[in-house]
């Protein structure tokens, strides 16, 4: 990956996080696909002990939407 962000926007509690990726395997992917990849990334049981998440993955040179 050429970036990757991690925000923990609960409060420091580590409930809620703000994920922003960008990797060029993304380009060829379609949204649902690219969080599907994050989310095996992370793993099931870290994925589990978080109450919520913000996906923002995306190709170098897309535009993403900011937060």
């Amino acid at each position: 990956c050429n970036t990757l962000r991690v925000t923990d926007t609960s409060g420091n509690c580590g409930a809620s996080f703000d994920i922003d990726i960008v990797s060029p395997g993304f380009s060829s992917m379609r949204t649902l696909a690219r969080h599907r990849t994050v989310i095996a990334a992370i793993g099931p049981d870290i994925i589990r002990q978080i109450h919520a998440h913000t996906i923002r993955a995306s190709a170098p040179g897309e535009s993403v939407p900011a937060p």
